[in-house]
């Protein structure tokens, strides 16, 4: 698990690239979500005008993922902060499954399972903050 560095307060290197192996995908039942987004926490969430302590900022969405039928929305305007480029204007993940996403490591590993458990069978749930406001969006009824 990466940490947050000082030249970069608020901002995780590690990516939540949500795909499985090729074999995988081609040969068997698949966890992929389909996006991958950027823990922000402290500073960075702060100037987000996140809710939270911490969030999940959405950078990509595969098309014909189930995020992209769930209407997650990615970055789109690319700027660099502590000499990591990252997109923002899209989606911050607030919750998954009703768990709050928090920067802290536990947190992080039981939100990584709990997504990487998922099949197409799986209701999917997630509170994101888009443009101010909390929205609610599910892969089902």
């Amino acid at each position: 698990m990466a940490a947050t560095t000082a030249d970069r307060p608020g901002l995780r290197t590690n990516r939540w690239a949500l795909f499985s192996d090729k074999k995988l995908l081609l040969e068997g039942e698949s966890s992929w979500i389909g996006f991958e987004a950027t823990l922000i926490s402290g500073d960075m969430a702060a100037a987000l005008n996140v809710p939270q302590d911490s969030g999940l900022l959405v950078q990509k969405v595969a098309r014909n993922s189930p995020a992209f039928g769930m209407g997650l929305q990615p970055g789109r305007i690319q700027v660099s902060v502590g000499g990591k480029e990252i997109l923002l204007g899209g989606d911050i993940i607030l919750e998954i499954q009703g768990l709050a996403v928090k920067s802290l490591p536990s947190n992080i590993c039981t939100v990584s399972n709990i997504v990487g458990g998922f099949n197409s069978d799986n209701r999917i749930e997630m509170t994101v903050l888009r443009k101010g406001k909390r929205l609610h969006l599910s892969n089902g009824p």
